[in-house]
């Protein structure tokens, strides 16, 4: 039987699932874009999340965290419109 997903709903919860050292890229001037292909895909996540939560604070936001499912880590939920 399939294992019931953790919600993880806070910004604290979702930094905890990066337990490992993060370490800072080197500094790069000029560059033309963010840096996105330097993160590791479990850190591209959490960003998401955290950008979601800051960006949409009152939408509906589901980040589940490190499932090693291949599935879906983070569910937006849109406000209706009607």
């Amino acid at each position: 039987m399939p294992q019931a997903r953790r919600i993880i709903s806070t910004t604290a919860e979702a930094r905890r699932e990066l337990r490992s050292k993060l370490k800072r890229p080197e500094w790069r001037d000029r560059l033309p874009s963010l840096p996105f292909g330097d993160l590791t895909g479990n850190e591209f996540e959490v960003l998401c999340a955290l950008l979601l939560w800051r960006e949409r604070p009152s939408d509906q936001i589901y980040y589940y965290g490190k499932t090693r499912d291949a599935g879906r880590d983070i569910v937006h939920i849109l406000p209706s419109t009607d």
